[in-house]
């Protein structure tokens, strides 16, 4: 993916930045649109070939200010808190439902494409099979993975009527320097409001895995590119799981405070940092790598790259 013109949805935050600073570098012209209401992670990112357009997908007419001449579409922006949706659902449905159907609708009438969606692992809810295969039912948990299994079905329902290509990436937890939520940026957040006695939410036994921003942004571009199908879904994380406790002890480690009282809530429905948490994740990733993708970075190497770059 070189010398293409792209828009990027939500482009402003942890992984659409990752991914803009990537596409600029292989020389392509990068449009992001955003709202900016959860983060700013462009400052300092100047290119000739940027252009930024603050613009909110709930609207149409924001939407329709835009060119119509991208070869591909990288549709990122969401409301990205799973806890949110215990007290704010409506926010959930508007930033991602209702969003990414004004998205579509736009697109409807053109000829962009591909269409990349940004899903979730958390579309699986409480998944027996693990590895769990993109095959396995989709019963989530919480508003938020419902939100994404949403989207992805109008996504497919788009794609198909109306002769458009879509790839949703069904991602693991994603981990980078620039993350502003998740369990590296809350922990090392408490800690330097007190470095003596540290709340950790759940009873430490979740086991996740984990997937480098790095690792992702390369699979997503590699994604786009091959798929020939009208409508395909990929699994994205490492092979491995890792714990909170194993987690919260790299942090510890990297920040040289070894004495502080770990203080575990207990969390709820058997363990669970909140209602709506998934407490064990593994993806099947052998369909992505059948493609001739692979992650670069397990789970313990990516929360440990992850919590020395925030340290630093």
């Amino acid at each position: 993916m070189k010398n293409g013109r792209i828009l990027v949805t939500g482009g402003a935050g942890f992984i659409g930045n990752s991914l803009v600073e990537f596409l600029l570098k292989q020389d392509n012209h990068v449009t992001v649109f955003d709202n900016f209401s959860v983060v700013n992670n462009l400052e300092g990112l100047n290119s000739k070939n940027l252009q930024v357009v603050k613009g909110d997908l709930r609207s149409l007419s924001d939407l329709n200010a835009l060119p119509t001449n991208f070869d591909c579409v990288f549709h990122l922006a969401a409301d990205p808190e799973v806890r949110l949706t215990l007290t704010n659902p409506q926010s959930i449905f508007e930033n991602n439902i209702l969003a990414t159907f004004n998205l579509l609708e736009w697109l409807r009438n053109t000829s962009i494409e591909p269409v990349v969606f940004t899903s979730t692992s958390a579309v699986y809810g409480d998944a027996t099979i693990l590895p769990t295969p993109e095959s396995y039912p989709c019963t989530p948990i919480s508003l938020y993975g419902a939100s994404k299994i949403a989207c992805e079905s109008l996504l497919s329902a788009y794609c198909n009527q109306y002769e458009k290509k879509g790839v949703v990436i069904r991602l693991a937890n994603i981990v980078g320097p620039k993350s502003a939520h998740g369990i590296i940026f809350d922990m090392i957040k408490k800690l330097k409001a007190d470095s003596k006695r540290l709340e950790i939410l759940g009873d430490g036994k979740q086991n996740k895995s984990y997937l480098h921003v790095e690792d992702c942004i390369l699979g997503m571009i590699h994604a786009a590119e091959k798929t020939s199908t009208n409508f395909e879904v990929y699994n994205m994380g490492s092979d491995t799981q890792i714990s909170v406790n194993e987690i919260v002890d790299i942090i510890l480690q990297e920040s040289g405070n070894l004495k502080v009282e770990k203080i575990f809530t207990g969390g709820v429905d058997g363990g669970r940092g909140w209602l709506g948490d998934i407490k064990i994740m593994l993806l099947d990733t052998s369909k992505i790598k059948a493609t001739g993708w692979t992650a670069k970075y397990d789970s313990y190497s990516s929360i440990k790259n992850t919590v020395q770059n925030m340290q630093k």
